[in-house]
């Protein structure tokens, strides 16, 4: 029931519903040389449609959604897995330097500003206005900037999520499934639903880092890793870790990047905490039941069931 819970009421996700399809090429179309359909036609390539042409040159950062996964390659955004809500279809960037996925809404951090798209029933796509946004976060029906003013957030507030507290000097901002967390004068503040106490954040030393997920939190201090928050799977239980150095928190686990690799615990109903073999992870990013890492290449793993650990 709680599972059932923490997929439906807070994010990730509409499996039954159709996705396009994000083939480099399709049998069953025209050739209409339409750039933007989804479908790699005719005379298309992926130097004169990089969005339906999708080939990943040189990626440089990864985030696993609800359902679907973008990654920041030398071209541009490529996103793949669920499009029911528009969410992998990329509009038109100039030069973006960051990507976010969320439940079933995405957004990039473009040279022209902060640009969502997807689902936006709650108007988690519909950006307000921002003054030199650094960073992005897309969480389960919101989002969230980091901008010259501080933190901003928009979207569903059903929980209080996008009603950002009282902060001194943000750094860093992550979004969950009803909640979000900053990064601020060394120390973890998170707001939001707090049915499960993944807001109360615990006493950590110098923190560097912090990760919210479904209904749970982690952080990176200087003792190591520290989780709070739901632990149903397992997913606060922090195993053995070997000096760690990037978090992610996913649905119903979470991630680590250590001297060793990358270390998952918590929920594998999926698959999703069972890391394959590694050449030299850089990245790693937990999303709905699938974890994504930048490797030599990216290399997803998990729920497949629509396409969202299919990397193009």
């Amino acid at each position: 029931m709680k599972k059932l819970i923490s997929f439906i009421i807070l994010l990730f996700i509409q499996l039954s519903m159709e996705h396009c399809s994000n083939n480099k090429s399709s049998s069953n179309k025209t050739t209409n040389n339409i750039c933007g359909d989804g479908f790699c036609t005719g005379s298309e390539t992926q130097t004169s449609c990089h969005l339906d042409c999708k080939i990943i040159n040189n990626p440089i950062q990864v985030s696993a959604g609800g359902t679907h996964t973008c990654a920041l390659d030398s071209t541009g955004v490529i996103c793949w897995g669920d499009n029911s809500w528009g969410q992998t279809t990329v509009p038109v960037l100039t030069s973006p330097t960051q990507v976010s996925t969320g439940g079933t809404h995405t957004c990039a951090l473009d040279s022209t500003g902060v640009i969502c798209w997807g689902n936006n029933s709650w108007g988690q796509t519909t950006v307000p206005a921002l003054a030199n946004p650094t960073q992005i976060s897309a969480g389960g029906m919101h989002s969230c900037a980091l901008d010259s003013t501080g933190v901003i957030c928009w979207g569903d507030n059903s929980w209080g999520q996008t009603t950002v507290p009282a902060l001194t000097n943000p750094t860093q901002i992550s979004t969950g499934g009803t909640h979000t967390c900053a990064l601020d004068s060394a120390v973890v503040i998170c707001w939001g639903g707090n049915s499960w106490g993944q807001t109360t954040a615990p006493v950590l030393i110098t923190p560097t880092q912090v990760s919210a997920g479904g209904m749970h939190s982690c952080a990176l201090d200087s003792t190591g890793v520290i989780c709070w928050g739901d632990n149903m799977y397992g997913q606060t239980s922090v195993p053995t870790l070997s000096t760690p150095y990037q978090i992610t928190s996913g649905n119903t686990m979470a991630c680590a990047l250590d001297l060793n690799g990358v270390v998952c615990w918590g929920d594998n109903s999926s698959g999703q905490t069972t890391v394959p073999l590694l050449t030299n992870p850089t990245q790693i990013s937990a999303g709905g039941t699938h974890t994504c890492v930048l490797d030599s290449g990216i290399i997803c793993w998990g729920l497949n069931t629509s396409g969202q650990t299919s990397v193009p």
